[in-house]
């Protein structure tokens, strides 16, 4: 399902302040791409939590990836590209659950240069 409902999505990541704000709107106005912001609360309702904030292949069960390819569904509505931005610096720890639920995922990972 998550292949059907997101055939390419790319994963922006960085650390506050490091451009990826930036970089996600300018992406999302391209007429083909969807752009999900900051949706950590889909994380946080949808995965048990843990003290890290660590989320590993594991943790992507076939119920998880079901409820989250829903909640993605209900807050899109759509099939079309997708681009999404994760800036919280916790959720660079979670690329292993993101590959996992999605398979065809690309991860932008946006680093600040601050000299």
């Amino acid at each position: 399902m998550g292949r059907r409902l997101i055939p390419r999505p790319v994963f922006l990541i960085g650390c506050a302040r490091s451009g990826t704000s930036i970089l996600g709107e300018a992406i999302a106005a391209h007429p083909r791409v969807a752009y999900l912001f900051e949706v950590n609360s889909i994380w946080n309702e949808l995965v048990p939590a843990k003290p890290d904030h660590r989320l590993e292949r594991a943790d992507a069960t076939p119920e998880v990836a079901r409820a989250i390819y829903q909640a993605f569904w209900k807050r899109e509505g759509t099939s079309r590209g997708f681009a999404r931005r994760e800036k919280p610096k916790k959720h660079v720890i979670r690329i292993p659950f993101l590959a996992a639920l999605f398979p065809e995922a690309r991860f932008l990972h946006v680093m600040r240069d601050g000299a």
